[in-house]
């Protein structure tokens, strides 16, 4: 196994538009006290908050991912870190295939758009 220090550089290739990571995930399922005990074994900083659980890496301030009580398990939503010269061409090529924006899901901060299809990933 090969341990990763530090950050891994983020290079964009010129004239390209660029999706670089994934930013935060939400996700629901019927257990919380089950995905806690879970999400701690695979090694991640889990925080109650409010009725939620916060994905973290220790040493770093960045929620990867929030987890929810519901009826069953789900995805509710990915979101992504674009380069910021490429969000309006992004969207606008996103729109010109027929996909509908969305605002921001109740409860995330965001900067930019949702985007919803009816058509499998």
């Amino acid at each position: 196994m090969t341990a990763i220090t530090g950050k891994v550089e983020i290079v964009k290739r010129p004239g390209e538009l660029g999706i670089h990571s994934m930013d935060t995930f939400n996700m629901v399922v019927p257990d919380l006290q089950q995905a806690e005990t879970f999400y701690k074994t695979f090694g991640l900083d889990v925080r109650e908050e409010g009725n939620n659980l916060g994905l973290y890496t220790f040493g770093s301030g960045h929620r990867w991912g929030s987890i929810g009580e519901g009826l069953r398990k789900k995805l509710n939503y990915l979101t992504f870190a674009v380069f910021e010269e490429d969000f309006e061409p992004i969207k606008r090529r996103v729109e010109a295939e027929g996909i509908r924006l969305l605002d921001a899901p109740r409860g995330l901060e965001s900067e930019g758009s949702g985007f919803t299809t009816t058509t499998a990933c």
